[in-house]
């Protein structure tokens, strides 16, 4: 079932790359089995498991849930059969390639992963990235129980930087013919990853040789494995 629905996405991101009429709504082709397509391209709010996408406000809804209580983060996203070991949260029954498709749907466009590295390298990297990349850059929001609550109520910086995260879209690689992401389960880096749709924007050292990057937040008394979030993804305003 996975296999088919990660091949039809695939589907839909090239009718989305086709010139009109191809690419319109009406215009989707059928599953390869022969059934209506499970995702109606011509509504407003596109549901693909637990990412819900909303077009017309350029905003993605996931369902989630904590993998952790404590410990070294290298992620903030992973599926329920990726590193959950390393990640803040985890996702169930969704695939990397469903939220690559999502963004593409809110109109974002993927920074080459080489150049975002170049740019957490160099002084004046944030004003490139910028400049060069807008339709790359994600602001990523918390919801509990509808609520807003601070990201940083979950993970905490080990490096006592500011908490305004910057996300870059950044796509991830194809190799030999399959998308990176879906083998490594990667959604979103924190520490950089080839193999991750999203990667954080950042020069944090490596958390495993001294108190740098990213942690779950143990001083949150509250926080438990298993607790349920949205995460909500926008685009964000350079």
């Amino acid at each position: 079932m996975k296999r088919s629905r990660v091949l039809f996405v695939s589907l839909c991101v090239l009718g989305l790359l086709l010139p009109a009429p191809f690419a319109g709504a009406k215009n989707q082709p059928a599953k390869p089995d022969g059934s209506k397509p499970a995702v109606d391209m011509g509504k407003s709010t596109v549901d693909i498991g637990n990412i819900s996408v909303d077009k017309a406000t350029r905003s993605i809804r996931m369902k989630v849930k904590t993998a952790l209580k404590e410990g070294i983060l290298e992620f903030l996203l992973v599926s329920e059969q990726g590193k959950t070991y390393e990640s803040a949260f985890e996702v169930e029954g969704n695939m990397p390639s469903e939220l690559n498709f999502a963004l593409i749907l809110i109109g974002c466009e993927a920074a080459p992963y080489d150049k975002f590295i170049a740019c957490t390298q160099k002084e004046g990297g944030q004003a490139e990235l910028f400049k060069s990349y807008p339709a790359s850059l994600l602001s990523l929001k918390l919801l509990q129980n509808g609520k807003p609550v601070s990201m940083d109520s979950v993970i905490h910086n080990r490096e006592g930087k500011p908490s305004d995260l910057i996300w870059v879209y950044t796509g991830g690689q194809t190799i030999e013919g399959r998308f990176a992401p879906d083998g490594s389960r990667n959604f979103i880096a924190i520490w950089p990853n080839l193999a991750s749709v999203v990667n954080l924007f950042s020069a944090n050292q490596n958390p495993y040789r001294g108190p740098y990057g990213f942690d779950m937040n143990t001083e949150n008394k509250k926080l438990d494995k298993g607790q349920e979030y949205t995460l909500v993804i926008e685009r964000r305003v350079p």
